[in-house]
């Protein structure tokens, strides 16, 4: 009993841990299986002492707070018999007394705060601290003895996440893995924070590789993976999330685990798999424009292989492009498309000589669709990569095809501008930029 006692006995500071929470934190399995075994153990006691002892602990508080009531009154008698011997010690003795009336008033006033604390149990120290083998014993542990309720138990502090949600927010895949697998009965795959955000949620908008798969395993697809349960309570899409940090794959992933449409994102979509180069997720019955404008600026001019073919591909192209004078996203991508894609030269074939390595050098690197990081800086990052001769060949073609070339962009800005800048600053930097 004595053993029992110390085990789950509680630290008066910082989260109020248990021996048994201690252990956990410090990933060391023998001495947890030691404390639960062998000296009765609890794993589902919360760090903050309010899950099985809160009774205890409201009648510590009010204990103290009549304590402090007590001191009070005794410290105004004292108060009132000192007033009442004379002013004849008020010379020396008057600092001392209002010393004395401030701390006094000072421990009036005075609270220990109460301990910051998440209230979390076992489980959500091991998966805080990434110690898989502990975490997996005590869900065994758990469900051998009964205690369901701790494998989805809610912290009561913070943003209140149960273990699964608390895992897929810190990125512990092999700790979503092994709830799924061990607690797939005992646990709610769609379960939320206190910010509405779920586990599905987190696994998207933070780009954890490998955990959306884990946890549609043995769930169901249209709850885990609805607009509903991927929106969080401020109105936050997890796609729009992902999409901002350029997370690809779990975009990806979602597209084929569920295979909706989402015509509420396709421009978001649209646009993280034109700056990112993933055309796989350029759907055609989503994004028509898109994957017209891609066809066209990345194969029709990129493949040509005359002038003439290259220009009456920009005739073509010209009437996308006007959108009756309005900028709008495709026809800033067409040209952002347009000038990244290296142009074909026409210059004869060189004949094989001692300064193969030399042109070897000098010849600009092929741009793929994957090159161009960002659609704001396409244009210029084209300039650097193309070695500025192509990109003037193919602003020279869009001015004889009669194109708008004068789109802006949310900064006001046009494609010409960027290249301009960008050309004065590798201008300064390499002198021998435009030779």
């Amino acid at each position: 009993q004595v053993f029992n006692i110390s085990v789950n006995l509680r630290t008066k500071a910082l989260r109020r841990w248990t021996l048994l929470q201690v252990a956990v934190r410090n990933g060391s399995l023998p001495l947890v299986r030691l404390m639960m075994e062998r000296l009765g153990g609890d794993a589902s006691l919360r760090d903050d002492g309010t899950s099985l002892s809160g009774q205890q602990q409201q009648e510590a508080v009010a204990k103290a707070k009549s304590a402090a009531k007590g001191k009070g009154k005794d410290g105004e008698g004292k108060e009132a018999a000192k007033k009442g011997k004379g002013d004849a010690k008020k010379g020396g003795s008057g600092k001392d007394a209002k010393a004395q009336e401030r701390e006094e008033l000072i421990r009036r006033l005075y609270r220990p705060p109460f301990p910051a604390a998440s209230g979390g149990n076992c489980l959500h120290i091991a998966i805080e601290y990434n110690h898989i083998e502990v975490l997996e014993y005590l869900i065994h542990k758990a469900i051998e003895t009964g205690k369901l309720d701790m494998l989805d138990a809610k912290t009561l502090a913070g943003r209140k996440q149960s273990p699964l949600v608390m895992a897929s927010a810190l990125g512990r895949v092999g700790a979503v893995k092994l709830l799924v697998d061990a607690c797939r009965d005992h646990t709610d795959a769609t379960a939320v924070d206190s910010l509405g955000r779920s586990a599905a949620w987190y696994s998207v908008s933070r780009g954890w590789e490998g955990m959306l798969p884990e946890l549609a395993k043995h769930s169901d697809l249209r709850a885990l993976l609805s607009d509903q349960a991927l929106t969080d309570g401020g109105n936050m899409h997890a796609i729009k999330r992902a999409a901002v940090d350029d997370h690809v794959e779990p975009v990806r992933q979602l597209e084929a685990l569920t295979g909706d449409k989402r015509p509420q994102l396709s421009t978001v979509i649209g646009d993280l798999a034109l700056r990112c180069g993933a055309p796989d997720l350029l759907r055609p019955v989503e994004l028509p424009k898109y994957l017209t404008l891609l066809m066209l600026c990345c194969n029709s001019v990129y493949k040509a292989v005359s002038s003439g073919h290259r220009r009456h591909q920009l005739s073509l192209l010209r009437h996308i492009l006007s959108s009756d004078g309005k900028s709008t996203p495709e026809n800033q991508t067409a040209l952002h498309f347009l000038c990244g894609a290296e142009l074909p030269s026409e210059e004869t074939p060189r004949e094989v000589g001692g300064d193969d390595e030399s042109e070897e050098e000098d010849r600009p690197p092929t741009l793929a669709l994957a090159a161009v990081p960002r659609l704001r800086g396409a244009f210029s990052y084209a300039a650097y990569m193309t070695r500025h001769r192509h990109l003037i060949e193919a602003v020279d073609l869009l001015l004889e095809a009669k194109a708008t070339i004068n789109v802006r962009d949310h900064c006001d800005a046009t494609p010409l501008s960027y290249y301009q800048l960008q050309y004065q600053l590798l201008e300064r930097k390499l002198p021998h930029f435009d030779h």
